[in-house]
């Protein structure tokens, strides 16, 4: 296998980890508050899945960027996804942003960042993979940004 191939087998196999250490530290704190059964159903997000309220885009979007500036739930390189903003969405129609908020911003403290138990790894850099790659990705394994 050339080294290219396997650079890039290694990039994948890094970004898969990191996206699902960001699932299952959202699961954990939906499950924190009380949603053990219905924390999957909550984050998942197909090509089909629409906001409920157009007027909570705004509000979704502003709340997805709070956590990511003051909460340790995304790594530091990590650029805020369309999946994310579409569970926070649905946390306001619950109204159970805030409460999601508030839970991680204590379980998951930006400032602790280097001492906490489940602290990102010291390799934070995610692996530069171009555009074209990401969409074949995209396409070919159902993987959404």
């Amino acid at each position: 296998m050339p080294l290219e191939w396997q650079k890039l087998n290694y990039d994948i196999h890094t970004l898969r980890q990191v996206r699902r250490e960001v699932r299952n530290r959202w699961k954990r704190i939906l499950e924190d508050l009380g949603f053990q059964k219905e924390a999957d159903s909550l984050l998942s997000v197909t090509k089909l899945s629409t906001i409920s309220d157009s007027k909570n885009t705004r509000k979704a979007r502003e709340m997805l960027l709070k956590l990511a500036e003051e909460t340790n739930i995304f790594p530091p390189s990590w650029e805020l996804s369309e999946r994310y903003l579409f569970v926070v969405d649905r946390l306001i129609a619950l109204d159970a942003a805030e409460e999601f908020f508030k839970l991680a911003r204590r379980n998951l403290p930006q400032e602790a960042w280097g001492s906490m138990p489940g602290r990102w790894p010291e390799r934070t850099a995610l692996p530069s993979i171009s555009k074209s790659l990401k969409e074949r990705l995209r396409d070919r394994m159902g993987i959404l940004p």
